[in-house]
């Protein structure tokens, strides 16, 4: 659950920091919204079962579990000099078109929450 919540929340969180130029952030939103299209009945599913089977104490926990785990990610990507910055962001973008971030990647572990059926 928490892979899906913060591959969607990625694009929204890091689109200004890797978007230092016009192309850049064109390249990233591409990116981004493809990823998002790809990825949206698992989006869609981990949203239903954070508000279906997940009680509101234990999905708040989630929550800001998964924002904290952000902010520190992108902490970590600010302190980068520019240069290291813009490889980073570079990468970024390869591996969000080339699908290595999709929640069906066996290294997401997120195949148990795309199959999860709710009752």
């Amino acid at each position: 659950m928490m892979v899906i919540m913060a591959q969607a929340e990625f694009g929204r969180r890091f689109e200004g920091f890797c978007s230092d130029s016009a192309a850049n952030a064109k390249a990233f939103a591409a990116a981004n919204d493809g990823w998002r299209k790809r990825n949206a009945a698992a989006i869609d599913q981990q949203k239903r079962l954070l508000t279906e089977v997940m009680s509101p104490v234990r999905r708040a926990q989630l929550i800001d579990r998964e924002q904290r785990q952000m902010a520190e990610d992108l902490a970590k990507a600010a302190a980068r000099d520019p240069a290291a910055r813009q490889e980073w962001c570079s990468g970024v973008i390869a591996e969000l078109d080339g699908g290595q971030n999709d929640v069906n990647q066996p290294a997401m572990m997120a195949l148990p929450i795309t199959q999860y059926r709710a009752k």
